[in-house]
């Protein structure tokens, strides 16, 4: 399985509804896609959050906002860009295993 590399999403290449486009990098997922082309680091980042807001384990809106930079920053895709909402405080490793082991 592979996994997005704008936001970290598993990707199972064999279901058409993950696959948003393929880049010469690897696979970019159908959310983080939006009229053929990826959307904004922001836009992601936002999507992120909201989707660690709503995991099945109390995630507040300042660890969820950690969580989502933590994820993103740990992507190649992201490296070597200046993207003022992916610097500041990042979730531990501890506290990402914990969210995405309750998933």
């Amino acid at each position: 399985m592979d996994i997005c590399i704008t936001c970290g999403l598993p990707i199972s290449v064999s279901y058409s509804g993950d696959v948003g486009l393929k880049t010469k990098d690897g696979w970019i997922c159908g959310y983080d896609i939006l009229h053929g082309k990826v959307k904004s680091p922001e836009e992601i980042f936002k999507q992120n959050v909201t989707y660690f807001s709503g995991l099945p384990v109390t995630v507040d809106l300042d660890l969820a906002t950690r969580l989502a930079r933590k994820t993103m920053n740990a992507l190649p895709y992201w490296k070597n860009q200046n993207i003022p909402i992916l610097s500041g405080p990042e979730a531990s490793e501890e506290e990402l295993k914990e969210a995405m082991s309750k998933h």
